[in-house]
């Protein structure tokens, strides 16, 4: 497997992780708005179309207030 095609893989992984805890905390993507999150960007995030970096998932971590391993790990 490429590199590119392990890094996409990993990215869908972290993509599903963060829309299953949204969910969890009972949120919609609607709601990221408010917690300082463009809409559009942050739909890419969910769907694994862009990629984030440390400083997002530690956001998104305390949003939904959990730690950020959860988000990586699943």
């Amino acid at each position: 497997m490429s590199t590119q095609a392990e890094y996409d893989r990993l990215l869908k992984k972290i993509s599903a992780n963060i829309k299953r805890a949204r969910t969890k905390a009972g949120l919609t993507q609607m709601d990221m708005v408010d917690y300082g999150f463009n809409y559009r960007h942050y739909q890419r995030v969910e769907s694994g179309e862009a990629g984030y970096n440390l400083m997002t998932l530690f956001r998104l971590s305390k949003v939904f207030k959990i730690p950020v391993k959860e988000l990586l790990n699943g």
